[in-house]
Protein backbone atom coordinates (compact mmCIF):
# COMPACT_ATOMS: atom_id res chain seq x y z
CA UNK A 1 0.00 0.00 0.00
CA UNK A 2 2.92 2.35 0.63
CA UNK A 3 3.57 2.49 -3.11
CA UNK A 4 0.16 4.13 -3.49
CA UNK A 5 1.04 7.02 -1.19
CA UNK A 6 2.64 9.57 -3.52
CA UNK A 7 4.18 12.95 -2.90
CA UNK A 8 0.79 14.60 -3.41
CA UNK A 9 -0.78 12.42 -0.72
CA UNK A 10 1.87 13.51 1.73
CA UNK A 11 1.10 17.15 0.96
CA UNK A 12 -2.63 16.64 1.35
CA UNK A 13 -2.18 14.56 4.47
CA UNK A 14 -0.04 17.27 5.99
CA UNK A 15 -2.94 19.67 5.78
CA UNK A 16 -4.94 17.71 8.31
CA UNK A 17 -2.44 18.35 11.06
CA UNK A 18 -2.27 22.07 10.87
CA UNK A 19 -2.63 24.37 13.82
CA UNK A 20 -1.33 27.33 16.51
CA UNK A 21 -1.41 31.30 17.41
CA UNK A 22 -0.16 34.19 19.51
CA UNK A 23 -1.42 37.33 21.15
CA UNK A 24 -0.03 40.11 23.30
CA UNK A 25 -3.05 40.87 25.51
CA UNK A 26 -2.50 41.52 29.25
CA UNK A 27 -2.01 38.37 31.30
CA UNK A 28 -5.02 37.06 33.21
CA UNK A 29 -4.27 35.56 36.67
CA UNK A 30 -4.76 31.80 36.97
CA UNK A 31 -7.15 32.33 39.89
CA UNK A 32 -9.59 34.22 37.64
CA UNK A 33 -10.11 31.43 35.13
CA UNK A 34 -11.45 27.87 35.28
CA UNK A 35 -11.18 24.94 32.85
CA UNK A 36 -14.90 25.27 32.16
CA UNK A 37 -14.46 28.91 31.17
CA UNK A 38 -11.52 28.08 28.89
CA UNK A 39 -13.56 25.37 27.19
CA UNK A 40 -16.49 27.72 26.76
CA UNK A 41 -14.49 30.51 25.10
CA UNK A 42 -12.42 28.31 22.76
CA UNK A 43 -15.41 26.21 21.70
CA UNK A 44 -17.67 29.25 21.18
CA UNK A 45 -15.14 30.96 18.91
CA UNK A 46 -14.69 27.78 16.88
CA UNK A 47 -18.45 27.16 16.66
CA UNK A 48 -18.84 30.48 14.80
CA UNK A 49 -17.14 28.93 11.76
CA UNK A 50 -19.72 26.94 9.82
CA UNK A 51 -17.98 27.18 6.44
CA UNK A 52 -14.50 28.32 5.45
CA UNK A 53 -12.87 28.88 2.10
CA UNK A 54 -9.35 30.17 1.70
CA UNK A 55 -6.11 30.08 -0.24
CA UNK A 56 -2.46 30.67 0.41
CA UNK A 57 0.96 29.04 0.51
CA UNK A 58 2.12 25.76 1.98
CA UNK A 59 5.69 24.73 2.81
CA UNK A 60 6.88 21.17 3.46
CA UNK A 61 10.16 20.30 5.19
CA UNK A 62 11.33 16.71 5.52
CA UNK A 63 14.45 14.57 5.05
CA UNK A 64 13.26 13.80 1.50
CA UNK A 65 11.90 17.13 0.26
CA UNK A 66 11.70 20.86 0.85
CA UNK A 67 8.89 22.27 -1.26
CA UNK A 68 6.57 25.24 -1.37
CA UNK A 69 3.28 25.46 -3.24
CA UNK A 70 -0.16 27.03 -3.33
CA UNK A 71 -3.40 25.63 -1.95
CA UNK A 72 -7.12 26.26 -1.99
CA UNK A 73 -9.48 24.75 0.54
CA UNK A 74 -13.20 24.69 1.28
CA UNK A 75 -14.66 23.29 4.49
CA UNK A 76 -18.33 23.07 5.35
CA UNK A 77 -19.59 21.73 8.64
CA UNK A 78 -20.62 19.10 9.39
CA UNK A 79 -19.65 16.97 6.41
CA UNK A 80 -17.41 18.35 3.62
CA UNK A 81 -13.72 19.12 3.08
CA UNK A 82 -12.45 19.92 -0.43
CA UNK A 83 -8.93 20.99 -1.33
CA UNK A 84 -6.53 21.52 -4.21
CA UNK A 85 -2.75 21.82 -4.25
CA UNK A 86 -0.50 23.41 -6.85
CA UNK A 87 3.26 23.28 -7.17
CA UNK A 88 5.68 25.69 -8.88
CA UNK A 89 4.37 27.58 -11.93
CA UNK A 90 0.77 26.70 -11.05
CA UNK A 91 1.17 22.97 -11.80
CA UNK A 92 -1.63 21.04 -10.09
CA UNK A 93 -0.33 18.42 -7.65
CA UNK A 94 -3.55 16.88 -6.45
CA UNK A 95 -7.06 17.47 -5.19
CA UNK A 96 -9.42 15.77 -2.79
CA UNK A 97 -13.00 15.78 -1.59
CA UNK A 98 -13.66 14.14 1.78
CA UNK A 99 -17.14 13.78 3.24
CA UNK A 100 -18.32 12.09 6.40
CA UNK A 101 -18.94 8.85 4.49
CA UNK A 102 -16.57 8.73 1.49
CA UNK A 103 -13.40 10.28 0.10
CA UNK A 104 -11.93 10.89 -3.35
CA UNK A 105 -8.28 11.76 -3.86
CA UNK A 106 -6.84 12.51 -7.30
CA UNK A 107 -3.05 12.47 -7.76
CA UNK A 108 -2.30 14.53 -10.87
CA UNK A 109 1.29 13.33 -11.19
CA UNK A 110 0.40 9.65 -11.28
CA UNK A 111 -3.06 10.16 -12.79
CA UNK A 112 -4.62 8.04 -10.05
CA UNK A 113 -8.01 8.43 -8.38
CA UNK A 114 -8.31 6.78 -4.98
CA UNK A 115 -11.72 6.31 -3.38
CA UNK A 116 -13.08 4.61 -0.29
CA UNK A 117 -15.03 4.92 2.92
CA UNK A 118 -14.07 7.72 5.30
CA UNK A 119 -12.85 5.54 8.12
CA UNK A 120 -9.98 6.35 10.44
CA UNK A 121 -8.12 3.34 9.04
CA UNK A 122 -8.50 4.43 5.41
CA UNK A 123 -7.61 8.03 6.10
CA UNK A 124 -4.53 6.89 7.95
CA UNK A 125 -3.46 4.70 5.01
CA UNK A 126 -3.99 7.37 2.36
CA UNK A 127 -3.34 10.66 4.13
CA UNK A 128 -1.09 9.46 6.95
CA UNK A 129 -3.52 10.80 9.54
CA UNK A 130 -4.65 9.01 12.69
CA UNK A 131 -7.75 11.15 13.31
CA UNK A 132 -11.48 10.81 12.91
CA UNK A 133 -13.31 12.99 10.39
CA UNK A 134 -14.79 15.25 13.09
CA UNK A 135 -11.34 15.89 14.52
CA UNK A 136 -10.05 16.84 11.06
CA UNK A 137 -13.00 19.15 10.54
CA UNK A 138 -12.31 20.90 13.83
CA UNK A 139 -8.61 21.29 13.15
CA UNK A 140 -9.10 22.63 9.64
CA UNK A 141 -11.49 25.34 10.80
CA UNK A 142 -9.10 26.89 13.30
CA UNK A 143 -8.19 24.43 16.03
CA UNK A 144 -10.19 23.44 19.07
CA UNK A 145 -10.44 20.75 21.73
CA UNK A 146 -10.67 17.25 20.33
CA UNK A 147 -13.94 15.47 21.07
CA UNK A 148 -12.37 13.32 23.79
CA UNK A 149 -11.00 16.40 25.56
CA UNK A 150 -14.16 18.39 26.22
CA UNK A 151 -14.46 17.26 29.81
CA UNK A 152 -12.40 18.74 32.67
CA UNK A 153 -8.65 18.20 32.16
CA UNK A 154 -6.44 16.06 34.35
CA UNK A 155 -4.67 19.25 35.40
CA UNK A 156 -4.60 22.97 34.55
CA UNK A 157 -1.18 24.56 34.90
CA UNK A 158 0.72 27.72 34.01
CA UNK A 159 3.81 27.26 31.84
CA UNK A 160 5.92 29.83 29.98
CA UNK A 161 3.20 32.41 30.58
CA UNK A 162 0.37 30.28 29.15
CA UNK A 163 -2.50 28.31 30.61
CA UNK A 164 -1.88 24.63 29.82
CA UNK A 165 -4.76 22.14 29.99
CA UNK A 166 -3.39 18.61 30.27
CA UNK A 167 -5.29 15.43 29.38
CA UNK A 168 -3.82 12.04 30.28
CA UNK A 169 -5.15 8.78 28.85
CA UNK A 170 -3.89 5.25 28.69
CA UNK A 171 -2.41 5.63 25.20
CA UNK A 172 -1.95 9.41 24.92
CA UNK A 173 -1.27 12.71 26.60
CA UNK A 174 -2.49 15.98 25.11
CA UNK A 175 -1.62 19.53 26.16
CA UNK A 176 -3.59 22.61 25.08
CA UNK A 177 -1.81 25.97 25.40
CA UNK A 178 -4.05 29.04 25.78
CA UNK A 179 -2.85 32.66 25.78
CA UNK A 180 -4.04 34.23 29.08
CA UNK A 181 -4.97 37.67 27.73
CA UNK A 182 -6.98 36.74 24.65
CA UNK A 183 -7.88 33.17 25.73
CA UNK A 184 -7.04 31.98 22.21
CA UNK A 185 -5.79 28.46 21.61
CA UNK A 186 -2.16 28.76 20.50
CA UNK A 187 -0.72 25.23 20.64
CA UNK A 188 -1.73 21.58 20.87
CA UNK A 189 0.83 18.94 21.78
CA UNK A 190 0.27 15.21 21.30
CA UNK A 191 2.55 13.02 23.44
CA UNK A 192 3.02 9.28 23.79
CA UNK A 193 2.46 7.49 27.15
CA UNK A 194 6.11 8.14 28.06
CA UNK A 195 5.61 11.88 27.59
CA UNK A 196 7.62 12.20 24.35
CA UNK A 197 6.32 14.68 21.78
CA UNK A 198 4.82 13.04 18.69
CA UNK A 199 3.05 16.01 17.09
CA UNK A 200 2.75 19.72 17.82
CA UNK A 201 0.29 22.12 16.22
CA UNK A 202 0.80 25.87 16.42
CA UNK A 203 -1.83 28.52 15.64
CA UNK A 204 -0.33 31.90 14.75
CA UNK A 205 -1.30 35.31 13.44
CA UNK A 206 -4.93 35.40 14.53
CA UNK A 207 -7.09 37.91 12.70
CA UNK A 208 -10.73 38.83 13.12
CA UNK A 209 -12.94 37.73 10.22
CA UNK A 210 -16.65 38.47 10.58
CA UNK A 211 -16.25 38.83 14.37
CA UNK A 212 -14.46 35.47 14.65
CA UNK A 213 -10.78 35.02 15.54
CA UNK A 214 -9.06 32.86 12.89
CA UNK A 215 -5.38 31.86 12.71
CA UNK A 216 -3.91 32.83 9.33
CA UNK A 217 -0.61 31.03 9.92
CA UNK A 218 -0.45 27.43 11.04
CA UNK A 219 2.44 25.08 11.61
CA UNK A 220 2.75 21.41 12.48
CA UNK A 221 5.91 19.76 13.76
CA UNK A 222 6.56 16.00 13.67
CA UNK A 223 9.89 15.66 15.49
CA UNK A 224 10.17 11.88 15.25
CA UNK A 225 9.93 12.01 11.46
CA UNK A 226 11.85 15.31 11.21
CA UNK A 227 8.97 16.83 9.27
CA UNK A 228 7.33 20.23 9.44
CA UNK A 229 4.44 21.77 7.53
CA UNK A 230 3.52 25.45 7.45
CA UNK A 231 0.63 27.20 5.78
CA UNK A 232 -0.07 30.88 5.47
CA UNK A 233 -3.50 32.00 4.36
CA UNK A 234 -3.62 35.01 2.07
CA UNK A 235 -7.39 35.19 2.34
CA UNK A 236 -10.20 33.52 4.27
CA UNK A 237 -13.93 33.84 3.70
CA UNK A 238 -16.30 32.53 6.35
CA UNK A 239 -19.83 31.16 6.18
CA UNK A 240 -20.47 31.65 2.47
CA UNK A 241 -22.30 29.06 0.39
CA UNK A 242 -20.80 27.30 -2.61
CA UNK A 243 -17.73 25.12 -3.19
CA UNK A 244 -15.09 27.19 -5.06
CA UNK A 245 -13.83 24.24 -7.13
CA UNK A 246 -14.72 20.66 -8.06
CA UNK A 247 -12.74 17.46 -8.39
CA UNK A 248 -11.85 17.06 -12.07
CA UNK A 249 -10.59 13.59 -13.03
CA UNK A 250 -9.56 12.55 -16.58
CA UNK A 251 -11.34 9.58 -18.09
CA UNK A 252 -8.08 7.66 -18.45
CA UNK A 253 -7.12 8.01 -14.75
CA UNK A 254 -6.32 4.78 -12.93
CA UNK A 255 -9.04 4.15 -10.38
CA UNK A 256 -8.18 2.49 -7.09
CA UNK A 257 -10.86 1.63 -4.52
CA UNK A 258 -9.65 1.05 -0.97
CA UNK A 259 -11.75 -1.30 1.15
Amino acid sequence: MKSLIPYAAFLLGAFWFLGCASSTSPKRPRAEISPERLHQIVLANHAGVQALSGSGRISIESPEIAQTGSFSVYVKKPDTIAMKLEGPFGIEVGSAVVTRNTFEFYNSFQNQLMTGATSAENLSRILRVNLEFDDMLDLFTGGTFLEDDRSPPSTLEEEEGYFVMIYRGGSYHRRYWIEPGSLLLVRIQHLDPAGKLMLEQRFLNYRRVDHIQIPFTLRVLMPRDRRAVSISYSDIVLNRAGVPFTLSVPRNAERIHIQ
